[in-house]
Parts: C-alpha cells; sequence; structure tokens
C-alpha cells in the first residue's frame, strides 16, 4: 500500500468548500512564474507557500483550471498526475483507501465533519456562504441564516437589520440601519437631494407643481407663470383666482395688471361684484351712491319719476302708457301678438 499517513490525509481549513465532484475551481487565473509551493505534512501550503496567482489559497493552476493537488485524483501532487482505479488521492499521494475518520468522497480523502462540498456525507454541499461545523452546514460568527444564505444583517442592503428589509434605492446599510450618503435626505421611497429634487424639495413631503424647478431647496416658477400660490404656477397680474394675490379672487369677473375688473363698459367692480351702474339704482353712478325707495337711476344720476304716465317700475321710470312690459301698470306684458296703446294691449296701434 502507498503512504497513507492519517496526520498526511487531514484537509486544510482554506479548502473547505472548495471540493467539487472533479476536485477544480473554475475561476480563471494568470500563472505563476514560480513552481507550485510545497505543502506541509498535514497538506496545508507550507510555510515558504505562497497563492499561485489567480488561484485561491491552498489552489494551483493546471491548464485553464485551479485544483487541489493534495486530493484531486485527476491531478494528484502535481498536474496530469491521474490515480489508478480504485485508488485515492490522500495529502498530494495516490493510496488504496482512507484512514478514519476520513471518508472517500470521489477519490478524495475528506473530513464529513468539516468539509463544506461534503458535510455529513459525500455530495452534500453546504451554500457557497456557509461552513461545515460537526457535519452540520451553518452560517459563519457574524452572519445569520435568511433565505437559505447567509447575510450580515449590519451591512446587507437587502437585509437591512433583519432578513428581508431590503433598503431603498441609493441607500446602504450601516450598522443595522438604511441610511442616506451624506450629501442626500432619506425620505419614504429611497435617497434625495432636497435641494434640487422636484419631488422632494426642501422637505420629503413637498412636490412642485408642473412646470416648476427646485432651486436651493425651493420650488421656483417658469417665466410665464412667475408666482407660486400653494401648489400652482400662475400670473398674479392677469389670473381670476388669484389676482394681485394668492388669496384674492375675482370670480368670473376679468384679472387686469393684478387688478379685478368687470368685462363690459359701464360695469363697476363693488364688492367683488361687478354692477351696471348706469342704471342700478342700489349703485347709482358708484359703489357707494343708492337711490331713494321712490327713485330711479338714468345714466348714473338719481331721479323722481315724472306722473301721471311715468312710474317708477322695477327701479326705472316708465311709460306705462305705451310699454309692453308694463302696460297700463308695472308688470302688466303685452304678448306676443298685441303692443300697448294707450295704457291697454291692442292688437294694433294707429299711427
Amino acid at each position: 500500500m502507498r503512504l497513507n499517513l492519517l496526520s498526511a490525509l487531514l484537509i486544510p481549513a482554506s479548502l473547505q468548500g472548495c471540493l467539487c465532484s472533479t476536485f477544480l475551481d473554475h475561476e480563471p487565473f494568470e500563472p505563476a512564474d514560480a513552481a507550485l509551493a510545497d505543502t506541509g505534512a498535514d497538506g496545508s501550503p507550507g510555510d515558504a507557500a505562497a497563492p499561485d496567482a489567480g488561484c485561491k489559497s491552498g489552489l494551483s493552476p493546471c491548464g485553464e483550471d485551479c485544483v487541489w493537488l493534495q486530493g484531486d485524483p485527476e491531478h494528484c501532487g502535481d498536474c496530469g498526475t491521474v490515480c489508478d482505479d480504485g485508488e485515492v488521492c490522500s495529502s498530494g499521494l495516490c493510496a488504496t483507501e482512507c484512514e478514519e475518520p476520513l471518508e472517500d468522497c470521489g477519490g478524495a480523502c475528506v473530513d464529513l465533519a468539516t468539509n463544506a462540498e461534503n458535510c455529513g456525507a459525500c455530495a452534500a454541499a453546504c451554500l457557497p456562504s456557509q461552513e461545515c461545523v460537526n457535519s452540520v452546514c451553518a452560517c459563519p460568527a457574524g452572519l445569520s441564516p435568511c433565505d437559505a444564505d447567509c447575510v450580515d444583517p449590519a451591512v446587507d442592503a437587502r437585509n437591512c437589520g433583519a432578513c428581508g428589509n431590503a433598503c431603498a434605492a441609493g441607500q446602504s446599510c450601516e450598522d443595522l440601519e438604511c441610511v442616506c450618503p451624506a450629501d442626500l435626505r432619506i425620505c419614504p421611497g429611497g435617497c434625495f437631494d432636497t435641494e434640487v429634487d422636484e419631488g422632494h424639495c426642501g422637505r420629503c413631503e413637498t412636490v412642485c407643481p408642473p412646470g416648476a424647478t427646485c432651486v436651493g431647496g425651493d420650488c421656483v416658477c417658469p417665466d410665464g407663470e412667475p408666482d407660486l400660490c400653494g401648489n400652482e404656477c400662475v400670473d398674479l397680474e392677469t389670473d381670476r383666482d388669484h389676482c394681485g394675490d394668492c388669496a384674492i379672487d375675482c370670480q368670473q369677473n376679468l384679472c387686469v395688471d393684478g387688478e379685478c375688473a368687470c368685462p363690459d363698459a359701464g360695469q363697476m367692480l363693488c364688492n367683488g361684484a361687478c354692477r351696471w351702474v348706469e342704471w342700478d339704482p342700489r349703485y347709482c353712478g358708484d359703489c357707494d351712491t343708492s337711490c331713494a325707495a321712490d327713485e330711479a337711476c338714468e345714466n348714473g344720476n338719481c331721479r323722481r319719476c315724472n306722473g301721471p304716465a311715468e312710474e317708477l317700475c322695477d327701479g326705472r321710470c316708465v311709460d306705462t302708457s305705451d310699454d309692453d312690459e308694463n302696460c297700463g301698470g308695472c308688470g302688466v306684458t303685452c304678448n306676443q301678438w298685441h303692443e300697448c296703446c294707450g295704457s291697454e294691449c291692442r292688437d294694433w296701434c294707429p299711427g
């Protein structure tokens, strides 16, 4: 039987989790100029050994692959050295069997209690982030199990502080809490620059109106509508809902040069409403003049009606002898086939 020392069969901790059915690590590598490093008696890299360029610690380049020369039956001790059928690779030497407590897994002698690729049984591989402890896959110290993986809740942005607690876009996880970069502010939905972000301008809850930009934390309206009223950009010079001031509503009237105005000549704005000062007895000539109860307003002046034919009807002096709407008295209306003559509604009036 070939050399089969128990102390030479122990698999180095640096290789736990590296074994596979072919004992290859298929990461690309840069070939090292130096020869393969020597290994110690326990199968781990010797004191003078340095990791081969491009390969994980304890692996060596063979062609385009990184392999474990201490346990790969296809490259046992050296690249291309293949153990015979029925032999195993132990500490870089081909042997007929493994000694206890090691087990033969695909031609390599492994410790099922610590080997992450063969944890508790051959080919029972742990997750890449797990290690094998007493034949059971477990998370390394400082990591926590989460959805069949091992995570660090102190720094993992997808599981920050707790499994499944994902930080928002732009955030990182520090000391179990989601945080934003120093120049950004944390708001619902992510990290934002409240100095320039139209959706979070100055404060998380402030949204600039359409067309406005955020400058220095303030919403700024465009030139055509330069004034900000609530969440709306307006022109206080012409906007009838915000005329001269955000709180002034001209109702249905016009806004001209920041002041409410009436649409028709002969009207005057009185207490927010347009009045016909030419004939309204409540606002005769101006907003402050009201006619007496027996007076009418004509051309902006109050006057009494001239009797007996002229009567005061609805604030106006009318001649009831020929007025179709007040024929013979206020409110007496002739129909469409009659006209008022001599204070009566008739079929026709003599010329």
